[in-house]
């Protein structure tokens, strides 16, 4: 009896995962190009890592995207976050003709919730701001940015680069682990807020 409920246990897993990674792979392929409103506050440019000194192509092409939107007059100001990518994001966007004034870095961040969370930081809540990623991340994106008070939040997709099957299998896993961290989040705010912030990495 114990065998057959953990085979329907690992059953009812499988699928739950094949179908987020169904939704992911069509959020991947079917996400409208240019979906960011004629206007916003500020643009925010996830990082999708980098070694200390180069960008990934994602990250390369997140931030191209941003100065485009930019230069497009969608927005007065981009904030750039993620730890190591923040800063070489900012420096191609400089390169791209952004004025180092309209740029605002965010280089703590490990994770999109931690992403999210120290943006608050830096870019008001109550601010209209479009979030610019990978079309597959940014589902996942916009639930981060909505739990840590943003309410206002436009998506916008970056060039794709060849999509590979590993970061869509990652971001599928990567959905249902952020959705723990939020609930232990939620659940700890009796938590120093270094130590709550931990909690999202």
């Amino acid at each position: 009896m114990g065998v057959r409920r953990l085979g329907r246990a690992l059953r009812f897993v499988l699928l739950i995962y094949l179908g987020t990674f169904a939704a992911v792979v069509v959020t991947a392929y079917a996400w409208p190009e240019h979906s960011a409103p004629a206007r916003a506050d500020a643009i925010i440019c996830l990082g999708a890592g980098s070694t200390p000194n180069t960008l990934t192509r994602n990250s390369y092409e997140r931030a191209v995207t941003c100065a485009d939107l930019f230069e497009a007059g969608v927005a007065p100001q981009i904030a750039f976050t993620g730890i190591v990518a923040a800063p070489l994001m900012a420096e191609i966007a400089v390169a791209r003709g952004v004025p180092p004034e309209a740029i605002l870095v965010e280089a703590e961040s490990r994770s999109t919730l931690q992403n999210a969370l120290f943006t608050a930081r830096i870019v008001p809540e109550t601010a209209r701001i479009i979030v610019v990623t990978d079309a597959f991340h940014l589902p996942r994106s916009w639930v981060a940015f909505r739990v840590m008070g943003f309410e206002d939040i436009a998506l916008d997709a970056s060039a794709m680069p060849r999509l590979r099957l590993m970061p869509l299998l990652r971001e599928a896993v990567a959905i249902w682990f952020n959705a723990g961290r939020i609930v232990v989040w939620a659940a700890t705010p009796w938590l120093p807020e270094d130590a709550r912030a931990a909690l999202l990495i």
